[in-house]
């Protein structure tokens, strides 16, 4: 799934034994869990896409084990997962809950390369300390260098947050260690952006295209599919997505669009004309 597996693993951290671990704590009866079965059963339910069941699993490891570091540490990063289509108050609450457990997994276990690769993606996600976090996940693959899912979390957060081009050859890497990774489409994510705000809309295209081959359900890529498609005048293309897109999510609007990026750096510097491409697309208001 998420893990460093070591020097000689595959980066994805679905060796052998880790999902023999994951299983047996799937099958262990409820009222026998520890607080390190219920983050085995949060990770299985993630390598599943999840992301619900992995929060609640790792609710109860957090209840049980107030200061387990892993369990703070995924449990912020699956609150980057699970925005949604909120307003910009209940976002904000989600962000400033989700610095706080990064910040408590630091506290409890920043020595731990995987904790502090979360904890540190998860708070340079929320707009917060984007250097230091930046820096945890340079430190997170020099010291493993299999490291995927660091790999795609560097990318992303230089796309969204800092550099967009550095952005672009650490979820390439990302790609190359995990193509099978149950998560590997957030390595095509971080490559997307990278190139969205790198305003490379040629290459961003069929970057998007690709992710949303590896996975469907991604309306922020869709969406910005469409303004790429406007902006580099294929109307014909940019309508089939945007019908996709309605239909898929028809609760998306540009204001909750811009509600869901605001935190993001890069969005930002950007947000003019995208919101003049997305009007021009005939995306609701």
């Amino acid at each position: 799934m998420v893990a460093c597996s070591g020097p000689d693993a595959d980066g994805c951290g679905r060796t052998e034994i880790g999902v023999a671990e994951q299983q047996r704590a799937v099958r262990k009866p409820p009222d026998s869990l520890t607080a390190y079965d219920q983050v085995l059963r949060a990770m299985d339910a993630i390598n599943r896409a999840k992301i619900g069941d992995g929060i609640a699993y790792l609710d109860q490891a957090i209840n049980l084990s107030p200061d387990y570091a892993k369990a703070l540490a995924l449990r912020a990063w699956c609150g980057t997962l699970d925005i949604g289509w909120n307003s910009s108050n209940v976002i904000n609450e989600m962000i400033s809950s989700n610095i706080d457990l990064a910040r408590r997994a630091l506290d409890a276990g920043s020595a731990d390369i995987e904790v502090a690769a979360y904890a540190g993606y998860t708070l340079g996600w929320c707009g917060e300390e984007v250097d230091r976090a930046l820096n945890i996940l340079r430190s997170a693959t020099d010291r493993c260098p299999s490291f995927a899912w660091a790999w795609a979390s560097l990318g992303m957060l230089e796309g969204l947050q800092g550099d967009p081009s550095a952005g672009i050859e650490p979820a390439d890497r990302a790609i190359q260690l995990s193509p099978r990774d149950p998560m590997a489409f957030r390595a095509y994510i971080a490559k997307a952006c990278a190139l969205k705000f790198s305003e490379r809309f040629d290459d961003f295209i069929p970057t998007a295209r690709a992710a949303l081959d590896v996975h469907p359900g991604l309306p922020l890529i869709r969406i910005q599919l469409v303004e790429a498609l406007f902006a580099t005048g294929d109307i014909d293309g940019m309508t089939r997505v945007r019908r996709e897109l309605l239909a898929r999510t028809p609760e998306i609007t540009i204001s909750r669009y811009l509600a869901a990026c605001q935190h993001y750096r890069n969005f930002r510097i950007h947000e003019t004309e995208t919101v003049e491409r997305l009007r021009a697309a005939d995306i609701p208001e």
